[in-house]
Formats: C-alpha cells, sequence, structure tokens
C-alpha cells in the first residue's frame, strides 16, 4: 500500500499558485491575466467596526436618566475624533467637556453611557508575490502565479512581508546574534539558525527589519513570536537545533534577492508559512521546476530515492534518503508495531523511520 506523507517544499524553482482571499466579501480590482507585483491592490472590502462605550453618568457624576440633557449630539449623528459630544457647566465658569475619540457615529445613548461606532476602514489585500492573476472568484479571492524558489517552513508569526535576504549567520546551526540585527535589519530580512532570547526579535522591531527567518527557536519564545509587527518564519522547530541544509543553502544563494514571507500559522487551510523567492527568468532556465499549488489537492507517494526529514522521534529533524520501503508493519523502540522506512541519515547512518514521522522534501 502506498503511503502519502506531508509534503515539504524547499524548491529551488517552482511554478507557486498562492490565492489571496478577503476577509470578506468586496470588489475584486485586478482581471485575468493581468500582470502584477508585489504590492499590487488585487482587492478591497470594508473591515468591520469597532464600538467604544463611555460611562457618561459617572464622568459627569449625574444619575443616568440625566446624561441625555449634556449630549450635543442626537443617536446616529456623525462624529469626528476631537467633536465635543458633552458639555457640563461648572461653578467656576469653565465647561467641562468630552470629546471624540474615534471618527464615527453616536450608536446610542444608554443606560448613562455613550456608545461610539468607529467609521468603517477600508481592507486592502495586495499581491505580496509578482506574477499574474490566473482565476477569479468574485468578491472573495485571487489566484497568483509566479515562478521562483520556495521554502515552506514549520511556524510563522501569522503576519506578512517583503524584502532583500541578508544572512546574519554563516552556519545552519549559528545563534543570531544582536549586534548583527542592529546593524543590517533596516529593509532586510534577516536569517538566523537560531534564536535563544527575545533581545533579536525586539532590536528587529526597533530598528526596521522586514522579517526574520530562523532555523528554530527556544520553547519560550512560542507565545511571543506574535506581538510583532514583522513577518517571523521558523523552518524547522523547536530548540537549538540547525535549520535544514536544503533551506539554508536556497537562502544563501538568493541572499540580496527580494524575498516574500507569509506567517501563516496556524496552517490556513493548504497553506503553511512560507518563504517565496521570485526568480529572473534567466535564472528559470538553469533549473528544474516544481509544481506547488496548494489548491490542486494532490499528494506524492513516498518511493526509494525519496529525500525526507524526519519529524518526531529520537532523530527529530534530521535529514536523509529512503533507501527501504516496508509493507508489514516493525517493532520499534517503545514496543509498537508500526510501518516505516529505512532511511539513510546525512552522517551515514541507516535507522528505521515510522511513516508517520517523514516529511517528503520536494
Amino acid at each position: 500500500m502506498a503511503y502519502f506523507p506531508q509534503i515539504t517544499y524547499i524548491s529551488k524553482l517552482a511554478t507557486i499558485r498562492r490565492e489571496r482571499i478577503l476577509p470578506r466579501k468586496g470588489e475584486i480590482t485586478v482581471r485575468m491575466g493581468q500582470s502584477v507585483s508585489i504590492v499590487q491592490i488585487l482587492a478591497r472590502s470594508m473591515q468591520e467596526t469597532g464600538f467604544q462605550m463611555f460611562r457618561a453618568s459617572e464622568w459627569l457624576g449625574i444619575p443616568p436618566q440625566d446624561v441625555a440633557q449634556y449630549v450635543l449630539l442626537s443617536e446616529g449623528e456623525m462624529v469626528r475624533r476631537g467633536m465635543p459630544l458633552i458639555t457640563k457647566p461648572t461653578l467656576i465658569g469653565r465647561d467641562r467637556t468630552y470629546v471624540s475619540p474615534i471618527d464615527g457615529t453616536l450608536h446610542q445613548i444608554r443606560h448613562g453611557s455613550l456608545i461610539l461606532q468607529e467609521s468603517p476602514k477600508v481592507f486592502e489585500l495586495r499581491s505580496m508575490i509578482p506574477g499574474y492573476i490566473t482565476k477569479i472568484i468574485p468578491q472573495r479571492s485571487v489566484v497568483v502565479e509566479t515562478k521562483g524558489s520556495i521554502i515552506q517552513a514549520i511556524l510563522g508569526s501569522s503576519a506578512e512581508g517583503y524584502g532583500k535576504i541578508k544572512m546574519g549567520v554563516t552556519a545552519p546551526d549559528e545563534a543570531l546574534k544582536p549586534d548583527v540585527v542592529e546593524q543590517s535589519a533596516i529593509g532586510n530580512i534577516i536569517v538566523g539558525g537560531y534564536a535563544a532570547d527575545i533581545t533579536p526579535f525586539e532590536l528587529a522591531e526597533e530598528k526596521g527589519a522586514r522579517g526574520l527567518i530562523l532555523g528554530a527557536i527556544s520553547a519560550e519564545l512560542l507565545d511571543q513570536l506574535h506581538k510583532f509587527t514583522y513577518p517571523i518564519i521558523i523552518t524547522d522547530g523547536i530548540g537549538n537545533w540547525p535549520m535544514s541544509k536544503p533551506a539554508f543553502e536556497l537562502l544563501q544563494e538568493s541572499e540580496g534577492q527580494e524575498a516574500s514571507l507569509f506567517g501563516q500559522t496556524p496552517w490556513s487551510g493548504n497553506y503553511r508559512p512560507e518563504i517565496i523567492i521570485p526568480q529572473t527568468a534567466a535564472a528559470q532556465k538553469q533549473s528544474k521546476e516544481t509544481m506547488v499549488d496548494p489548491l490542486s489537492g494532490e499528494g506524492a507517494a513516498l518511493t526509494v530515492g525519496e529525500h525526507v526529514r524526519i519529524i518526531r522521534g529520537e532523530h527529530l529533524g534530521a535529514m536523509g534518503e529512503v533507501v527501504n520501503l516496508y509493507t508489514q508493519p516493525r517493532t520499534i523502540g517503545i514496543g509498537l508495531r508500526l510501518p516505516g522506512a529505512d532511511i539513510k541519515l546525512e552522517n551515514g547512518d541507516l535507522v528505521f523511520v515510522p511513516y508517520t514521522n517523514l516529511d517528503l522534501i520536494m
């Protein structure tokens, strides 16, 4: 029986299709076949508006039923930030005034409180990769196709961004140092082996980095990734271990090129956190091409000779080649019998790994 493992794409040249989806129904602003840039606006929609409550009776020191006589506007009227909403004369001759903290409307006066509704804001969906439009779902989404390098990762900070790749380390197991970030941050996506503390992340924010790419981070940092405005991509895992060799070498080759970072996490539908590096026509002619299209739903069966990564167990993070596939279960160290494969690791060791612990690298 064939086994269809999880696939991670680390490819120097791929045809990549990405669906860009509006958070709610809106207007598509591009047409089929149109060429688009990284910053091209593909679609627009109105974002959901929020509400703010001001406890006017407490601020005025009066019963809730008396608040309405001091309010300068009627329910439903437009307000602007800084516009007076409430005025109450004082004994010393200087009126006490409350001004609106937002642009929007006076939604309601209720139980002595003013409920303000913020004005709708326009959300603009940008391409984030150069390419051309291959599919449009009216009011909802656009598919952009491009050719370039791709590195799929395991963790991201949810943010998106783009910038030039800057290597911050010379080896995949090297820690990213704060002084390197400080010197290289402005306008760049900085690459490091791993990070053990929050300092490089804070410096990257302060100095204007466009993103960080790391092989691994310490477990203590996981909950802090989302507080930064720039995208953070973790290619391999948690702990002090190196970035995978194929990913590191591809990033090294791409230093100085512009890349797009997509930090979806948890994985959004079929999409994963990933790095996309558009390639020139000249570079495309020199590499074997892969198709990366999560919308197709197609998988690949594991075969002898495939390059894989171990994602669980004793050899977590190690990479190697499939040399033998087993159709019958074999006993592993903890006494379970599981189907799996013999993997020749990069250091030459031969190990048996259950299929469920393998990630196919393509």
